[in-house]
């Protein structure tokens, strides 16, 4: 990938991501999930990834069962493509921390409750 640091740190890509995740995956992989492309989607995990002119970014999503139901793991990788990444990635910071991720967290948490709905003592109402 052009402009790409040698030694950065990089999840798999869509190039090397395996045939067998390809293939297991619940979403085709290459297909759009909001700004990210998909390289893989399973039950209790996903990848997906951007890259442009700033950044080479993954997110990575895993769930985990709990004894008090479940718990998101999620991870944001980021990889310098430029000199001006990280100027980038400290003023856009804040917008982020404050904005973006509680957002996505937030309508999140609504689609699981939505499809899980629960009562005051966080117990399933299911019939």
């Amino acid at each position: 990938m052009k402009g790409r640091s040698k030694n950065s740190l990089i999840a798999p890509n869509l190039s090397t991501t395996t045939i067998e995740l390809r293939e297991a995956s619940l979403l085709p992989c290459g297909s759009a999930d909001g700004l990210f492309t998909v390289l893989y989607a399973f039950e209790n995990e996903g990848v997906g990834e951007i890259s442009n002119a700033t950044v080479h970014a993954f997110s990575a999503m895993a769930l985990e069962r709990v004894e008090s139901g479940y718990r998101l793991y999620w991870a944001i990788y980021v990889a310098p493509v430029s000199r001006l990444t990280p100027v980038y990635m400290a003023a856009i910071d804040p917008f982020r921390r404050f904005l973006v991720y509680p957002s996505i967290l937030r309508r999140l948490h609504e689609g699981w409750i939505k499809k899980f709905p629960t009562d005051s003592a966080h117990r399933p109402l299911v019939p």
